[in-house]
């Protein structure tokens, strides 16, 4: 017979079936708290005009074209796409080949045959360092913020950051951090 110490010790040692899975945090980056949460996108079938008149109503210069049934990013339409377009950048080739002297028909085109399709995202999960870093080394004014299924939950911009820093955001005014008396010097005085 098993003495009761070994019995419990033996039960001790029992940690449950070894299936199991690992979860990754789902925890949001810092990222979401200054990330516009409603973002107005439109569908690739979306004509250029429809694109330009969305951006002037909305008084922002970048349009996320997202896939209306499952909300997945697609591409992104800039100002500067709608300028290349009209003004003989690359993608004036589709007014003056496919819709010569036409530009009713041309601007009628969807926009998909502007967009740009590889589009540089963040994650939800990203920080503020993250999205800063990464708006510079692509030289972007703004990103679009996905979840771990590619669906836009956000966009994040060069303004969003201005709004931060000015205090809109957080009601702080430099003046609450600052430091009133300061010890000055002149350039000509000695280190020592």
């Amino acid at each position: 017979m098993r003495r009761k110490e070994t019995i419990n010790l033996v039960k001790s040692r029992d940690r449950g079936p070894l299936e199991f899975e690992s979860h990754t945090s789902e925890h949001e980056g810092d990222i979401m708290s200054i990330a516009k949460k409603t973002v107005v996108t439109a569908p690739q079938s979306a004509t250029i005009k429809e694109a330009a008149e969305t951006m002037v109503k909305n008084k922002f210069r970048r349009l996320p074209i997202t896939n209306p049934g499952t909300g997945q990013i697609l591409g992104i339409v800039t100002s500067m796409d709608i300028l290349d377009f009209l003004g003989g950048g690359d993608k004036y080739r589709i007014l003056e080949e496919k819709y010569p002297g036409n530009f009713l028909g041309a601007v009628n085109e969807s926009v998909k045959e502007i967009m740009t399709r590889k589009v540089e995202v963040l994650s939800h999960k990203d920080s503020i360092k993250d999205a800063i870093s990464k708006m510079r080394k692509e030289d972007v004014g703004a990103l679009p913020v996905v979840d771990a299924d590619h669906n836009l939950v956000g966009i994040v911009s060069e303004r969003d950051f201005v709004m931060l820093l000015s205090g809109v955001l957080t009601d702080e005014l430099v003046e609450d951090y600052m430091t009133e008396k300061v010890i000055s010097t002149t350039p000509g005085t000695r280190i020592e």
